[in-house]
């Protein structure tokens, strides 16, 4: 009762109109009745206050998967969006955190390390970027410090995860599924790799995370059980000395992770793409994969840039347990190399990768917006990859008599986030005519991106509240 006291507490200072305020109670209402749920996945774009979140926990003590979202830009009271109670989960499988965006969201994921820890599978932290959550983080903790404490060198690891130098203790012991955004492995990057047991996942997932470049070619000391490998990179998560050996620590590490299934790659120049490929040659397992090349066409941001083809290359695509590939080379490019190729390949499914940015400059650059031309030329440069009826070239192609005769769907855009790009974003697939665009009636390409959705979504290029 005091539970549903609190809800209706909460509801109040929520401002929601008079039916989706009863809508919301009665669902709040079952939530707080019984602990009914086994699996759930909590998904919390906006701003909930504590006592209306915490009480719907306390009230479901079987749930064992949960995702949040969280902005920290709350329109709301001070009492909106604080400290969120996951130590009382106490069957926790599955943390999906993205946007820690306060103080008391790394006290909150601390404390349910601590607790939960060794029976969490699978965990997921975006932090968005390193340095603002550094700095959130450290002027809270002087916030709560009676004293002049001394920041530490990487407070996730040695504060959130409570990690001391030299440390070999697993913390995370059942863990298969590994995915980080914006978090620094400088400093305590062998410590962290024995606190993941990285050598029993089976999924990871780097994206912008500072040091993890050279955490890649530290762990190649572990023995590793990767299935799916996912690294994403701008240039502010690579120092200089690594920089410059890009190429030579990807490929080694790929050598030892020989049984891979999917492999997703977003990697800037000087990253040389035909000595991966070759690389992978090795690979007998690999059914998915993403290659996407980031360069500095003249602005002052990374950008999608082409993929170079190569003998490699085409050696890779024509692989018969290949089902799923995705780059960011230009439409045009690939569909005259393609065409040449024999025996040809055997995918179900291509995506032409372009990034969200692109799709806004593309659809957007007569509109007096943050994406017009000249915003788009000031930071990204004048060059513009290809024009928009290259795709259709393509699909008209590779769906007809003479292209891609097992291609299911062609995929052209930024399919991350679940879909924030959704409006720009074209899946098309095979029809008597030629194609069309593809729709949950047509069951069997349907069937097949649903199945893929990670592989689209592969290597974001934006944060998640950009």
């Amino acid at each position: 009762m005091d539970s549903l006291m609190n809800l209706n507490s909460a509801m109040d200072s929520l401002r929601f109109s008079d039916d989706q305020l009863r809508a919301f109670r009665l669902v709040l209402h079952f939530l707080s009745s019984a602990a009914r749920l086994r699996e759930s996945r909590w998904e919390v774009g906006t701003c909930i206050p504590e006592a209306l979140f915490n009480s719907v926990l306390s009230n479901q003590k079987r749930i064992q998967r949960i995702a949040l979202i969280t902005d920290g830009e709350c329109g709301a009271t001070n009492s909106s969006q604080n400290y969120v109670d996951l130590v009382q989960v106490r069957e926790l499988r599955s943390l999906d955190w993205r946007g820690l965006c306060r103080y008391t969201d790394f006290e909150s994921v601390r404390q349910c390390v601590r607790a939960h820890g060794h029976q969490i599978q699978s965990l997921t932290l975006d932090l968005l970027t390193w340095d603002r959550a550094e700095d959130i983080w450290a002027y809270g903790y002087r916030q709560q410090s009676p004293q002049r404490t001394p920041i530490p060198d990487n407070f996730f690891s040695q504060r959130v995860l409570n990690i001391q130098l030299r440390d070999k203790t697993v913390i995370f012991s059942s863990l298969e599924s590994l995915h980080l955004s914006g978090v620094s492995f400088y400093h305590t990057g062998m410590e962290m790799a024995y606190a993941f047991n990285v050598g029993q996942l089976k999924s990871l997932k780097l994206r912008n995370c500072p040091g993890s470049f050279e955490w890649v070619g530290m762990i190649l000391e572990k023995p590793m059980k990767l299935k799916s490998f996912e690294l994403a990179l701008d240039l502010d998560s690579i120092r200089r000395a690594a920089y410059l050996h890009i190429t030579e620590t990807i490929c080694n590490f790929l050598q030892y992770v020989s049984d891979l299934e999917s492999l997703y790659l977003a990697l800037p120049v000087p990253i040389d793409w035909t000595t991966l490929t070759d690389r992978l040659s090795s690979h007998c397992h690999l059914r998915r994969f993403v290659i996407h090349n980031l360069m500095d066409r003249g602005g002052q941001n990374l950008i999608d840039g082409d993929i170079p083809w190569s003998l490699p290359l085409k050696h890779m695509l024509q692989k018969k347990q290949l089902t799923c590939f995705g780059s960011s080379m230009a439409p045009r490019k690939l569909t005259r190399y393609l065409q040449m190729m024999q025996p040809k390949p055997s995918c179900k499914m291509i995506h032409i990768r372009t990034s969200g940015v692109v799709l806004d400059r593309l659809f957007g650059s007569r509109q007096p917006n943050w994406f017009s031309q000249s915003f788009y030329a000031y930071k990204y440069g004048e060059d513009f990859p290809y024009k928009t009826e290259d795709i259709y070239n393509f699909a008209q192609w590779a769906f007809g008599a003479d292209g891609l005769s097992n291609l299911q769907v062609l995929a052209w855009g930024d399919f991350s986030y679940r879909g924030r790009y959704s409006k720009f974003n074209l899946l098309l697939c095979r029809s008597d005519g030629g194609y069309r665009t593809l729709t949950p009636s047509d069951t069997i390409p349907w069937s097949l991106v649903q199945d893929n959705l990670d592989m689209l979504a592969a290597c974001a290029f934006e944060d998640i509240l950009e």
